[in-house]
């Protein structure tokens, strides 16, 4: 149950004994046992002793984990430590050796996957910076190519050859599926990453998160999913290489059984992702025998290739179907290819897609395209490039369990009217130059930003990123935490998102009612609130602390200023001070007036003073702070899936086909009860309206008394049909349940001192239009919100008509999407970070 092992050889001596063992997961015992014995995750003692009676009393898993401890003892056998250390004393002598990269996954046949490994550290080598290698496994283990598939891959055998002199490289890169990570073995790890549906499977992001320095990934697309499904590392959208055969202009067209003049084109493995399901559908829609049309279709048997059943189907409903000509086997490299010369046209209809490569492919081939632009497709796949397919998005009909109960899968359906329109107009002749300047802007695009050269050269860079960024910060933050408060919720997020790259400390506030357990790195509460004052314990405990960085969390309610001025001289001949300001202007606490121009003087100590908004980097400059020592970083974005309100609603049992929310505290200025009394005017209009405040109540009696304001509007009103409050204190997951539930937004907030708004930035989460006052607090957000002038329930109800316009609608939810990406917490956290480090090695 140790917590810190170098290495941990006692465990090893058991298992070479065969004895079972039982360990914390700490240190680098994880790293010892390389997935034999059992790992714990707490110290559970009733837990424990549960497992250990277990395994004495199962011979067959004793006997199972006993054989695996074994197969550990003989991997750690063949690792060559003389010969290791020896070359590694070569390298530091003679100073040459070059940097060792190995790519880690399947790259010996015509899967695309492993097609991909292979052309990426093939243009790695070909960069000839670094020494780079490929090793041969996959999802389940370890595996030896088969010698006839790497015969006409001279470059490949050479690299996998390689491998075998490598047992610890300095990077590896892994790519196969399912993705395996917890037995890296780099000194920096990296994955390679594609994925179709909008939800990664928590498991996944977890071990990513705990195994690996950084993911690069086929798309943007999939960037964004990674940091919406809590990926806290780093992650970069890498692409994918794009090539046609040296040859490929020799190449003849494949020689079709079909004489038909108009030929359409898809290559997939017809798993139900690739909607070629709603292809021929639209396919037998459009056309009759009598057309002079014709697709052929590439798949290669699997178990979820289903198109034989299709096609009988479609072939009773329609009794005059049209030419299908089905390729279900592999065929030889060059014959692939060929069919991009005899294509008219390819059509790609997937539900879902890492990348897209035979669309790209077809691009490169100078073939029209006719595709659904979602997913990563988008990335390469617009109205100038391609014909497009309009889609909707749909809960994903997957295998995958997402783990997650608030994680709904989706994908992109086709609109299969749209699609049969697009292939009947193609068919009838469109107009041939506009055509050839798509096809060529699909060419140009594809041939210039879709290269392996620009694809390992931008890996180099990422790598290089990470490795300089190895040093982890050590941050002490003074802030409230894991307690009904707003500034609580900020700090977690940063935490969360960051906390892979910084070491954190949280000195939090004592006199609260605690949420859970505080975690391991929440270290003693040591201050209570600005009326008690007296924080000497507090800054001695900073200084004795090893974090080299103190970062205080402001709001006026937490410190008295002179005490907080003391604390900062103090701790500024040991430390760098910094601080977040969430509110700058002058305010009343209890019945005092209190101002941040009293202690002007120690704030100009600190090495950063950080706000959120431009007028509070204006203020505090007015009031006399340095220039240099002020920054702007923007309060951070929660992300989630989108997920659509018809599915929430159905799920909630939530039958009103208009719903509208509010998010936060129930708080006199949050103008609540201005919504509740613009419904009572709008159920006129839509008789079914819901008004659903996601807002908890408030340990303050004002707060109380103002949630008992509400419900006596309503009640006056005789509204209570169309209002129902949710008081709880829900965890994210749960609040995030019902605002996906809601059609619009409604944040009509009085004036308020507050520099930033968390709540409102859950609302944009949602991916709903949101209604907003034009308050300084949501100046930031004016471009991606609807603002009213003034808390007011005629406003808010002519608010409420705007944004149900389908058009504006759209609009507005396209720029909320635009925000919430911009500004995640995964790109803020990242400020942070630079700032951190930018002082911790200036300290060095």
């Amino acid at each position: 149950m140790s917590e810190h092992e170098g290495f941990g050889v006692p465990l090893l001596e058991a298992m070479k004994m065969g004895v079972p063992v039982l360990a914390y997961r700490s240190s680098a015992i994880p790293e010892t046992m390389d997935g034999a014995g059992v790992l714990v995750t707490e110290k559970n003692y009733a837990y424990i002793g549960t497992l250990l009676y277990e395994l004495l009393n199962d011979r067959p898993i004793y006997e199972a984990l006993v054989q695996k401890q074994f197969d550990r003892i003989e991997k750690l056998k063949n690792i060559q430590t003389e010969q290791i250390l020896l070359q590694a004393i070569q390298n530091m002598q003679t100073g040459e050796r070059k940097q060792s990269i190995q790519m880690q996954g399947p790259f010996e046949t015509s899967y695309s996957l492993a097609a991909v490994n292979r052309k990426l550290i093939e243009a790695l080598d070909d960069l000839n910076k670094i020494d780079a290698s490929i090793y041969c496994t996959e999802g389940p283990g370890d595996y030896e190519p088969n010698r006839k598939d790497l015969e006409d891959k001279p470059h490949a055998k050479v690299l996998w050859k390689k491998s075998k002199d490598i047992t610890y490289p300095d990077i590896t890169i892994r790519n196969m599926y399912p993705p395996r990570v917890h037995d890296v073995c780099g000194g920096l790890n990296f994955q390679f990453f594609g994925w179709e549906e909008s939800v990664i499977p928590q498991q996944y992001i977890r071990n990513f998160n705990r195994y690996l320095n950084g993911i690069g990934t086929m798309s943007d697309y999939v960037t964004e999913k990674l940091i919406e499904c809590g990926l806290h590392i780093p992650v970069k959208t890498m692409g994918c290489g794009v090539e046609l055969p040296a040859q490929y202009d020799t190449i003849e067209p494949y020689k079709t059984k079909s004489r038909k003049n108009i030929k359409f084109l898809h290559i997939s493995s017809a798993f139900p992702r690739k909607g070629v399901d709603i292809l021929l559908k639209a396919f037998y829609e459009a056309f009759t025998a009598a057309d002079d049309v014709c697709l052929v279709l590439k798949t290669f048997p699997n178990p979820h290739n289903n198109i034989e059943d299709l096609l009988d189907k479609l072939s009773k409903q329609y009794p005059n179907p049209p030419e299908i000509e089905w390729i279900n086997c592999d065929i030889p490299t060059s014959e692939l290819y060929s069919l991009y010369k005899m294509a008219d046209c390819y059509v790609h209809t997937a539900r879902g897609e890492g990348f897209g490569l035979p669309v790209a492919e077809a691009m490169l081939a100078k073939v029209p395209v006719i595709v659904s632009a979602n997913s990563g497709l988008a990335d390469f796949c617009n109205e100038q490039t391609a014909l497009l397919v309009d889609y909707k998005l749909v809960p994903a009909d997957t295998h995958i369990d997402t783990g997650d109960s608030i994680q709904v899968s989706m994908w992109a359906e086709p609109d299969i009217h749209n699609l049969i329109t697009l292939l009947k107009s193609f068919a009838s002749g469109m107009d041939k130059k506009k055509l050839n300047q798509m096809t060529e802007k699909a060419y140009e695009l594809i041939s210039s930003k879709f290269t392996w050269k620009k694809s390992a050269q931008r890996w180099l860079d990422f790598i290089n990123e990470v490795e300089h960024n190895q040093i982890k910060p050590k941050v002490a933050m003074v802030t409230t935490w894991n307690s009904k408060c707003g500034i609580a919720e900020y700090s977690k997020m940063e935490v969360e998102s960051s906390c892979n790259s910084v070491e954190y400390q949280i000195y939090p506030n004592y006199g609260v009612d605690l949420l859970m357990q505080d975690e391991s790195f929440v270290e003693n509460r040591l201050w209570h609130s600005a009326f008690e004052g007296n924080m000497n314990m507090l800054a001695d405990e900073l200084i004795r602390s090893d974090s080299t960085i103190v970062h205080f969390q402001f709001n006026f309610g937490f410190f008295e200023l002179q005490d907080l001025g003391r604390t900062i001289k103090k701790l500024s001949d040991h430390k760098t001070v910094m601080i977040t300001f969430h509110k700058t202007d002058d305010s009343m606490v209890g019945d005092r007036k209190v101002s941040l121009r009293s202690i002007v003087k120690q704030l100009n100590l600190c090495s950063a003073l950080i706000v959120h908004q431009e007028k509070d980097r204006l203020y505090l400059e007015q009031i006399g702070i340095k220039k240099d020592i002020l920054y702007i970083i923007s309060h951070g974005q929660i992300v989630y899936p989108e997920i659509s309100s018809s599915f929430r609603k159905k799920e909630l049992l939530i039958k009103s086909s208009l719903v509208i929310g509010s998010y936060g505290f129930y708080l006199p200025h949050k103008g609540i009860k201005e919504v509740i009394q613009a419904v009572a005017e709008l159920k006129n209009i839509y008789s079914d309206i819901l008004y659903m405040p996601v807002c908890a109540l408030h340990d303050s009696c004002e707060s109380k008394e103002y949630l008992k304001e509400c419900l006596r509007e309503v009640e006056q009103l005789a509204i209570q049909k169309h209002v129902k409050f949710i008081t709880d204190f829900l965890e994210n997951d749960e609040s995030m349940r019902y605002l996906q539930a809601c059609d619009i937004m409604t944040m009509p907030y009085k004036p308020s001192m507050e520099s930033a708004s968390g709540a409102v930035r859950f609302c944009l989460a949602a991916l709903r239009p949101t209604i907003t006052t034009k308050q300084q607090i949501f100046e930031e957000l004016k471009d991606c919100t609807f603002q009213i002038e003034k808390t007011d329930k005629d406003e808010i109800v002519r608010a409420v008509n705007k944004v149900l316009n389908e058009d504006y609608r759209r609009q507005l939810i396209e720029k909320t999407k635009k925000n919430v990406y911009d500004h995640s917490w995964h790109s803020t956290a990242k400020s942070f970070y630079q700032l951190y480090r930018s002082f911790q090695m200036g300290e060095n």
